[in-house]
């Protein structure tokens, strides 16, 4: 997933390898997640969800990523689909 996104994601947005977990965090520069979450899923990029789920506090620059549930196939696919939806909203 991390080398895919490497190759395909928008520079603006920022994660960092995990060190442990099932998850991957990224933080995008502005604007609500909630709307991009619709946007990928309407694409059928799942499972991302918007942070603002997981933040007791309202924040909405956040995207959480699964990486243990996708298959090797779905991610080599999903992952630049969603790049590439992300790198036109970030424009």
């Amino acid at each position: 997933m991390l080398e895919a996104m490497e190759t395909s994601w928008p520079r603006k947005a920022k994660w960092e390898e995990p060190k442990g977990g099932l998850f991957l965090w990224v933080k995008l520069p502005r604007g609500s997640t909630r709307t991009r979450f619709s946007m990928t899923r309407l694409r059928g990029v799942s499972p991302s969800w918007p942070g603002s789920l997981f933040f007791s506090k309202p924040v909405h620059n956040y995207l959480r990523l699964n990486y243990s549930l996708p298959s090797e196939e779905d991610i080599v696919t999903g992952i630049p689909s969603s790049g590439r939806l992300l790198k036109e909203k970030l424009q």
